[in-house]
């Protein structure tokens, strides 16, 4: 999922500067030394740092960077629903999803960052 992200957001029209962090503790470290304008993470993640726990680092840091989650786990659909609604940067995807609703998803919750 995160090769076709990358292509997405990095190919035309987009043309975006993306970095991929396989783990959440990469993740956790380059959110540290980078600026970024966005985020996307998956709920599951190896090596026993999950998406959450990367999502809570970076709102100790920055409350306004927009995230998205994209996961199928069902436990954790069922508690990005209260999350969401006391967060306006962060929103969810399920898997599988459209590609359109991917992009559709980052530009929405850019605009609010822009408002």
């Amino acid at each position: 999922l995160s090769d076709i992200q990358y292509r997405m957001l990095t190919q035309e029209p987009c043309n975006h500067r993306v970095d991929i962090a396989y783990t959440g503790q990469i993740a956790i470290d380059l959110f540290e030394r980078n600026k970024y304008d966005f985020v996307s993470l998956d709920y599951i993640l190896p090596g026993g740092i999950n998406g959450m726990d990367v999502y809570k680092h970076i709102r100790k840091i920055n409350k306004n960077i927009p995230i998205v989650f994209i996961s199928g786990n069902i436990e954790f659909i069922e508690s990005i629903k209260d999350m969401k609604q006391k967060d306006p940067y962060l929103d969810h995807l399920s898997k599988p999803h459209k590609n359109i609703d991917y992009i559709s998803c980052i530009n929405s919750l850019m605009a609010k960052v822009s408002i």
